[in-house]
């Protein structure tokens, strides 16, 4: 995917700027950045003292410092799109990150999730021996559609999307076929077709919670990104959450 460039001569005043953005999260922030940097003049306005809007922490009284929202950051794989936009931004060597632990902690059951999703199989298997075939072939099939997601981000300049051509789009059944299989099916759905035991879906639907409160409202397209959690591990920026936004200060 080309890169836009807005180099042209032009002429703007002290008060005068090609581009305003309300708002200094992240999303702010990074798209401010990613213009300047291909020449255009950016004004970011905030109300808050601070930049960073969710990635930003706050102390109180005896030491404590909290984050205000973000405290799990997927997408930086090899292949992510986060670990994308840190190089783009230049920013990649002035961030530490620590793989998070994770525990799900249920009335029903307690389960510390393994870094290595394999390792999650085995584990949910022990624990639901008469599924143990099925969760091998479910993680299978997400993994596959997890790949094909990712398996040309580099030329989409770390951007997940559609087919972008025709040929691309006449393509895709072959190209992308676990996708595709699952292409107009809710995760719901695919759940049900795999598994039976009542809890062992309700654990799989743990991480629904990024996305939305409903899980019968997720589609697998939606949700194969964020078994990027399990597939590539969730991560804390080392210095707490307003680190990313400090990253992006002269």
């Amino acid at each position: 995917m080309a890169r836009p460039s807005f180099m042209a001569e032009r002429k703007l005043g002290e008060n005068e700027y090609d581009i305003v953005i309300v708002g200094s999260g992240m999303g702010g922030l990074s798209c401010g950045a990613l213009l300047a940097k291909r020449g255009l003049k950016v004004l970011v306005v905030e109300q808050h003292h601070m930049a960073g809007g969710y990635c930003t922490s706050f102390p109180r009284k005896g030491g404590s410092v909290f984050d205000v929202g973000v405290h799990d950051i997927s997408g930086l794989g090899s292949k992510g799109p986060v670990r994308f936009l840190l190089r783009e931004l230049c920013v990649e060597d002035k961030l530490q990150f620590e793989r998070v632990t994770t525990e799900y902690v249920s009335p029903e059951i307690r389960l510390q999730i393994p870094f290595d999703y394999r390792n999650l199989i085995d584990l949910l298997a022990a624990h639901f021996p008469d599924e143990r075939e099925n969760i091998s072939t479910f993680f299978a099939e997400v993994k596959g559609a997890y790949d094909e997601m990712y398996m040309d981000i580099e030329e989409r300049g770390g951007m997940l999307g559609p087919p972008e051509t025709a040929d691309e789009l006449l393509k895709y059944p072959l190209t992308h076929p676990h996708l595709y299989h699952w292409l107009d099916k809710s995760y719901l759905e695919m759940l049900d077709s795999y598994f039976t035991d009542q809890k062992l879906k309700k654990i799989l639907c743990m991480l629904t919670g990024y996305l939305t409160d409903n899980p019968r409202a997720v589609q697998v397209s939606s949700m194969a990104p964020i078994f990027g959690y399990y597939f590539d591990g969730g991560y804390y920026p080392k210095g707490g959450s307003h680190a990313s936004p400090r990253s992006l200060s002269p």
